[in-house]
């Protein structure tokens, strides 16, 4: 077992809830401070994420401090970020957000939980597709959350990878041999 990984009860196992899974948001910027999300944009992005958990009885407890990580070394990954971030001030009782900056070229960007169930994600850059909105206010977070509670991609077991399904016209996520949600992908990735 991953050593931070977290024991979640899970509904499907005769519990309904309401779960409460802590959260910590970190930003990334340059050495001085300088080009990382503001704090209205970490709040949209939270948003997002309550959105689509709440109706699900599953709430996220933040502490409201966003640890801003100053290391251009991390914030020049862009747009594509970095699994590197994962060892940025990490935490052993909650699930790691870290939001890259939008990618100010506009066209490319990327997401990653670091496991399935996992203990970390992260969001950078923008939307491929157009009108390339930024990946960090977008359901984006709520499918990489997914992704660290256990849910997997409808293609995928506990077997096998997951395949890259860019292009497709829909993005579905499963747990073990159940379809948890189906939505469209300007549903998932475009923001409101």
């Amino acid at each position: 077992m991953h050593p931070k990984m977290l024991r979640l009860p899970v509904p499907h196992h005769g519990r309904t809830g309401p779960f409460f899974i802590r959260i910590y948001v970190h930003t990334i910027a340059k050495n001085d401070g300088t080009g990382g999300q503001t704090a209205e944009r970490v709040y949209e992005a939270l948003e997002y994420m309550e959105t689509a958990f709440s109706p699900h009885s599953i709430y996220f407890v933040w502490d409201c401090y966003i640890d801003t990580i100053k290391k251009t070394s991390l914030y020049n990954t862009l747009p594509f970020g970095s699994t590197n971030v994962y060892s940025e001030n990490p935490h052993d009782d909650g699930i790691d957000i870290y939001l890259f900056p939008d990618d100010p070229n506009g066209a490319t960007g990327q997401s990653c939980a670091n496991n399935i169930p996992g203990t970390a994600l992260y969001l950078s850059g923008n939307w491929p597709e157009t009108p390339h909105v930024p990946v960090v206010p977008s359901y984006v977070i709520a499918h990489e959350m997914g992704h660290c509670l256990g849910l997997l991609h409808t293609s995928q077991t506990n077997d096998t990878p997951c395949t890259n399904i860019a292009g497709s016209t829909t993005r579905t996520v499963s747990t073990p041999g159940t379809v948890c949600a189906t939505r469209p992908l300007t549903r998932l990735f475009m923001a409101r």
